[in-house]
């Protein structure tokens, strides 16, 4: 089952990535981009048949490409370059749920977005975790879920 989230979860950040912010992800990062430090992580919890959250924590200099290529902007205050984040989880995990459970439906909370890293090891390991490099820095998402979805073993 592993796998198979780890799967859904990269196809659909890759689809996110190269479709709202036009980065092409490396898979895995070179150590460049893996050097690169948590600047900020956005967190979206859901329930439904499946429960838990999904982030996505974003590496140095990620935020201002990411809010470039998607508002079209060179410069961008913080609190945009955060929505922008936001946002990119909010759809990353919209085609994830559906996923998991095609004929169920999920309740999303809006995106929170906090800066600096986010220690989430008190609640276990993550149900999925991937890592994309993105130009120069990375992306890493957590896919943490409480109950597995039906038919899950």
């Amino acid at each position: 089952m592993k796998a198979t989230l780890e799967q859904t979860l990269c196809s659909a950040a890759i689809y996110t990535f190269e479709r709202m912010a036009f980065l092409l992800p490396d898979i895995p990062p070179d150590e460049i981009q893996r050097r690169q430090n948590v600047e900020a992580v956005a967190t979206i919890s859901f329930s439904g048949p499946a429960r838990g959250r999904l982030q996505v924590h974003a590496g140095e200099g990620l935020l201002p490409r990411l809010t470039a290529n998607m508002m079209g902007m060179d410069v961008a205050p913080e609190a945009l370059q955060l929505d922008a984040l936001g946002e990119i989880a909010n759809v990353i995990c919209g085609q994830v749920l559906p996923a998991l459970h095609p004929v169920s439906a999920f309740e999303y909370m809006p995106p929170r977005v906090v800066t600096g890293a986010v220690n989430g090891d008190d609640e276990g390991p993550p149900s999925a975790r991937i890592e994309l490099g993105l130009e120069t820095s990375r992306a890493e998402l957590l896919l943490f879920l409480e109950n597995e979805p039906a038919g899950a073993s």
